[in-house]
């Protein structure tokens, strides 16, 4: 289907004026067979005179018309009630039940794409040239979709192929009905939609007309949309068919999944009297078919009512004066902004699709005004006349979405798990329920909260208030009910879908938002039943897409900078008004508008004039003192002033607020007492620390409900308990995790590297490139440990599969797009963030990493040079530059690793290394069949500390494939090329054929002089794709892959290995394997890296005993090809990888499990396996497929 930018939903939906009775009898006596049943049924009603003594009007009777029942029914053919042409099914007829809601009996469509399940009028569309209008038309159908995908055809005669667009079509895109037309005059086609979303599992009367020259679409008799960019004859195509029940052409079929009962077509455009009397006629056969109109008052929860409809039917007198102002603290959105662009699918400017907590999200009842907060975590109440400040209750966790306002009560869920409920007038709480199985503190979105937030708000119905805890279901996502009344639990069950946006009312049913998947999902069955309006979705300019709202005739949009009101009929803006930021809140209430924006201002708009508006501010100010002795030798202690505390054993709150005063660390107070916590927290608001100091009851002095390793520090009181203080200690986390007395600032402990840790310095894990940490910790179950940024926005687009990241004493360094950032790996802290020009890498695996990290560095290769940063501060320590040649030509530094305190290095032609961020660049480095891999003129070391250059290695011979470099065993190997011709080429890259077809030679170099232990001639002729070298102890592994054939369909990728002596090089075996994949293949078939656990080699799907050279029987891998790109990673007892979402499979037990099902891993390597933990960060920059999540990530083992 082509693509239609400006699908037409104008502004403009007058409603029919109201018809008289005889207009039935127009439309149903003519209709023959059922025409005996429906005046019979009117007779008994008293009307009969009535329509006998009205057919001398009688409208126009259809020109072709079907009833889809068992009575006309005949074989696969439904007779035609009007019309010389059945329609023919294809597929089985199915019907509905009888028990169903709706007419005795509909055909049942399957929507499925094969077998199909359709009907057709005549074989081609040129037999359906008798019922196919001309210059005029109206299409009419009954209709109930149990499922919407993007697109549903109800009856079509189309083509609609790129430029190529003919016919006409009703249908439905995206929840919105639609009707397709296209003329002599324009060939293209007009896609009207309705404004409205239609909600599944309900019936539905849609007619689309076109008179010559306005082109109307109709629901259930009133007017939705029209067009006058038609006109003339209707174009058909001179191919194709009628088809009922799918949308079908050359190219697509989109079917119906639901029940169809009558399709008819008029040769002339229907009035709208005749399409309101024509529904007015049959509604009374589909029960539930009229839409039930939300019933509330004022704004009372999130769009005003559980429908969301966003419209109010209070009108607002114009013009509207601004009549007070209220600052809060700007808010702090869970979710950074998304990446700029999508360059696969040629997608620029891309926007944030989950936008709940941008700003203050307004709710308004009983003169109150009610909104919640991302960053201090308190839910405000103010005057509605006057935005006074009436109370304020502070919350454990961020309140990220508007509460909802029940009577006299106020209910929102928080980032800390609960389920508040305070009194409206004064707020004083009335209950708080956990909405999850349990408790488990996390970091999250650089705060602690709780392993299951509540990110839905609340919904209230019929006295139960709905909520869901949870954003992983691999983690658990749990939708909960309590009564209003006390909070009392009515049910619980777990679902498995990301909860994330506003519980809405559709259908009779609680469905909930997923993120950044727009499919969302149906929870629960809702005691009220019954057809709702449909949301009304906005047809307002682009400027105004932050929010969207209505109130009588009236349609107002929230721009960046103001808001704006629109006449509903025309679309003429009438009023406008000036706001601070990006109005991302709307709300209507006793006849004032209420916006709310990202810079924490709340603005009330009413008709009363006012010559200076009211401001007012409930932006607390931190209050301000030295630090105590105690504070001072925290602070020296501390190598960042950055991450998370906690405080245990305290009876207020002050050491925490002492603590936040001087650092950016998140602090966590433990106290006995929900009374005590009370008090504190009030405290810590008139202080101006909400937010970041957070009072907690603990009914353990153990924590247990805070996951291992999470803080930075960790107070304790003097005298503690040894069982305080191992608690503390098992808190902070591996590496310089601080606990220290409160009162004194003695230092208890430092905590040392976690024992059985692995770490993760290089892309393949280590210098040897055996993918393999043998962290001994890290295999399933696991649970999160952390999740935030880095996000997108920095990130390479991830097509391009740059280098992996690194894990060393605690530190994750992530590749960003010519930057580094570095991060606390175990509570997701961001440390530092350094631009590094040039430093950019792409189609890493043809190349090698640009990063190497040590204990207390990370070093990156930019341009000539590698910069050495310090781990903790991003503090640039040394620069190290390619050393000349004889030559003296300009390098570039390519390869990358630190052994010891060897640096080495090695010497590339200027523009070697892609760097490029493009389409092309992607289809030339990083998919497909024979590309250039990135090779190097020669080696070189440094002395790491003190900078010395040690030495060089110059041959003289062919490109050193980057590929193919590995440090293991106190020596360089590498593969050189013969041929010279890949050097004096001067591009850096050569494929496989040009750097072995003329020989090449195994080297061994020992590190520390760079003098040759041996060079060895050996055949790597056969590799066409990706080469790779990795060690192990006493051997070294070379894999290349290559094609055994060059049919698309039939040749298969396969794997040669070879294993060779390290102390000659002797090859020791040779083994070789087919893979179930074709050649050619976009997803990296060809690319997968060998991984090397102990004396087993993986060479995904098959494992190998790396001594004997004998392939392991019964290796149980999941499937013979996982779905993804991407390679293995592991640890000493599991491999993951992207299988769809983040998978993992653990090599003793031969299981599989999911990690994540909602987010979507890298192109090459960013599942890490070290420090006791899986860390994941962001790696699907660029990525515009439907994932919930783009976040990173980590995971630990889960505790018995």
């Amino acid at each position: 289907m082509a693509s239609h930018p400006s699908l037409s939903r104008p502004p403009i939906w007058p409603h029919p004026a109201r018809l008289r009775y005889h207009y039935l009898s127009r439309i149903i006596i003519p209709l023959g067979p059922e025409k005996h049943h429906t005046v019979h049924k009117l007779l008994t009603t008293g009307l009969a005179l009535v329509l006998v003594a009205s057919t001398t009007t009688a409208a126009t009777p259809p020109n072709a018309s079907w009833q889809f029942d068992r009575e006309h029914l005949s074989g696969r053919t439904f007779n035609a009630l009007a019309g010389p042409l059945p329609a023919r099914l294809t597929g089985q007829p199915q019907f509905s039940p009888a028990k169903a809601p709706g007419p005795p009996a509909a055909i049942r469509l399957t929507g499925k794409a094969s077998p199909r399940q359709r009907l057709h009028v005549g074989k081609t569309i040129t037999d359906a040239a008798a019922v196919l209008p001309t210059t005029q038309m109206t299409v009419s159908t009954w209709i109930r979709i149990d499922s919407a995908g993007e697109w549903t055809g109800f009856i079509s005669a189309v083509q609609d192929n790129g430029n190529y667009e003919k016919g006409w079509l009703l249908g439905q895109h995206r929840s919105h009905f639609a009707f397709a037309l296209c003329s002599r005059k324009t060939g293209r086609l007009t896609y009207l939609e309705s404004p409205r979303l239609f909600e599944t599992g309900h019936w539905y009367h849609v007619v689309g007309t076109y008179d010559g020259q306005s082109q109307r679409l109709y629901v259930d008799g009133s007017l939705e949309a029209e067009s006058t960019t038609q006109s003339g004859p209707i174009d058909y195509p001179p191919k194709g068919v009628l088809a009922i029940g799918a949308y079908e052409d050359d190219n697509e079929y989109y079917p119906l999944t639901g029940l169809l009962e009558r399709t008819s077509i008029w040769h002339k455009a229907l009035s709208a009297a005749d399409i309101q009397a024509l529904f007015r006629s049959r509604a009374d056969r589909f029960p539930g078919i009229l839409a039930q109109p939300p019933s509330v008052v004022d704004w009372p929860t999130f769009n005003r009512d559980n429908q969301r409809t966003g419209i109010s039917e209070q009108p607002l007198k114009l013009p509207l004066v601004k009549q007070w102002t209220h600052h809060v603290p700007s808010p702090a959105p869970a979710w950074p902004d998304p990446a700029r662009q999508d360059f696969w699918h040629r997608k620029q400017a891309l926007r944030g699709r989950v936008n709940y907590d941008r700003a203050p999200h307004i709710v308004a009842a009983g003169g109150r005004v009610i909104l919640g907060h991302s960053a201090d975590d308190t839910v405000r109440c103010l005057e509605l006349s006057t935005g006074r400040l009436l109370w304020a209750f502070t919350a454990g966790g961020p309140v990220r979405l508007a509460p909802t306002i029940s009577d006299d009560r106020v209910l929102f869920g928080s980032d800390d798990g609960h389920v508040y409920c305070v009194r409206l007038d004064d707020g004083r709480r009335l209950w708080k329920r956990p909405a999850a199985p349990g408790v488990r503190w996390i970091a999250g979105n650089q705060r602690l909260i709780s392993a299951w937030p509540i990110r839905t708000g609340v919904l209230v119905e019929a006295g139960v208030a709905y909520c869901c805890a949870g954003i992983f279901p691999t983690q658990g996502v749990h939708q909960v009910a309590f009564r209003v009344s006390d909070g009392h639990r009515l049910a619980a069950n777990r679902v498995t879908v990301s909860a994330q946006g506003y519980l809405t009312r559709r259908s009779g049913r609680l469905f909930v938002d997923t993120g950044r998947d727009p499919a969302g999902g149906f929870l629960a069955e809702l005691k009220r039943r019954g057809k709702g309006v449909g949301r009304e979705t906005s047809t307002l300019a682009d400027d105004y897409r932050f929010s969207f709202v209505g109130a009588g005739d009236l349609r107002i949009g929230g721009a960046d900078g103001h808001v704006a009101a629109f006449d509903r009929r025309s679309g003429t803006k009438t009023w406008s008004a000036p706001v601070s930021g990006r109005a991302w809140s709307l709300a209507i209430a006793g006849g004032y508008l209420l916006a709310s924006t990202d810079t924490g201002e709340v603005t009330a708009f009413g008709p009363r004039p006012v010559d200076r508006p009211i401001s007012h501010d409930s932006r607390p100010t931190p209050s301000t003192a030295s630090p105590s002795a105690s504070t001072t030798a925290i602070l020296k202690a501390l190598p960042h002033r950055r991450g998370y505390a906690i405080v245990l054993g305290d009876s207020n709150a002050q050491e925490g607020i002492n603590l936040a005063r001087h650092t950016a660390l998140q602090v966590h107070v433990l106290l006995n007492s929900p009374q005590a916590v009370t008090r504190a927290r009030k405290t810590v608001w008139q202080h101006g620390l909400a937010g970041r100091v957070t009072p907690v009851h603990s009914k353990s002095p153990r924590a247990e409900t805070y996951v291992d390793s999470l803080f930075n520090l960790a107070l304790v009181p003097p005298k503690a308990t040894p069982a305080r203080i191992a608690t503390a200690a098992r808190l902070v986390r591996p590496w310089g995790g601080l606990v220290v007395e409160f009162g004194s600032g003695k230092i208890l402990s430092r905590r040392g590297p976690l024992e059985g840790a692995g770490h993760w310095s290089h892309m393949y894990a280590n210098a040897a490139n055996t993918v393999c940490s043998d962290d001994r910790h890290v295999t399933g179950p696991l649970d999160l440990q952390w999740f935030g940024p880095p996000g997108p926005r920095q990130m390479i687009d991830r097509h391009h599969r740059t280098v992996a990241p690194l894990f060393v004493a605690g530190r994750l360094f992530v590749p960003g797009d010519d930057r580094v950032i570095a991060v606390d790996g175990y509570n997701g802290t961001v440390l530092w963030n350094n631009a590094v020009p040039d430093s950019r890498r792409i189609g890493a695996f043809r190349d090698c990493s640009y990063l190497a990290a040590t204990d207390d560095a990370v070093y990156v290769a930019s341009g000539n040079r590698c910069l050495r940063f310090d781990g903790d501060t991003g503090r640039t320590l040394t620069t190290f530059t390619v050393p000349s040649a004889a030559d003296e030509k300009p390098r570039e530094w390519g390869y990358l690793a630190v052994v010891g305190d060897t640096l080495v290095g090695s010497a590339v032609s200027p523009g070697a290394s892609r760097r490029k961020h493009s389409r092309e660049a992607i289809e030339e480095g990083t998919y497909y069949d024979r590309r250039p891999i990135v090779g190097s003129e020669y080696l070189f070391a440094f002395d790491r500390k003190t900078g010395r250059h040690l030495w060089s290695y110059h041959t003289g011979a062919g490109l050193l494939p980057n590929p193919t470099i590995a440090i293991g065993n106190g020596a360089v190997s590498l593969i050189e090329s013969d041929n010279k011709q890949t050097v004096t080429k001067a591009v850096g890259r050569a494929t496989p054929k040009d750097l072995f077809s003329q020989g090449a030679r195994l080297v061994s170099l020992d590190l520390k002089t760079g003098s040759v232990r041996f060079s060895r001639p050996h055949d790597f002729s056969a590799i066409e794709h990706s080469v790779y070298l990795a060690a192990s102890p006493g051997r070294l592994v070379v894999v290349g892959s290559r094609n055994d054939g060059e049919d698309p369909k039939k040749s298969r990728v396969w794997y040669d290995i070879q294993v060779f002596d390290d102390t000659e090089g002797d090859r020791l075996w040779k083994g070789t394997q087919k893979q179930t994949t074709s050649i050619g293949g976009s997803h990296g078939e060809q690319d997968h890296h060998p991984v090397i656990v102990g004396s087993m080699l993986y060479c995904e799907p098959f494992a190998w005993d790396l001594l004997t050279g004998k392939r392991v029987a019964g290796f149980g891998w999941k499937n013979q090809h996982r779905r993804g790109c991407g390679t293995l990673t592991a640890s000493a007892s599991t491999v993951f990888f992207r299988d769809g979402t983040a998978s993992m499979f653990d090599l003793e037990s031969n299981t599989y499990r999911k990690v994540t099902t909602t987010t979507r891993p890298g192109c090459w390597i960013n599942m890490i396996p070290a420090g006791g933990l899986l860390l994941v960060p962001e790696a699907s920059s660029g990525c515009t497929c439907n994932f919930a999540i783009q976040t990173s990530l980590a995971f630990r083992p889960r505790k018995p």
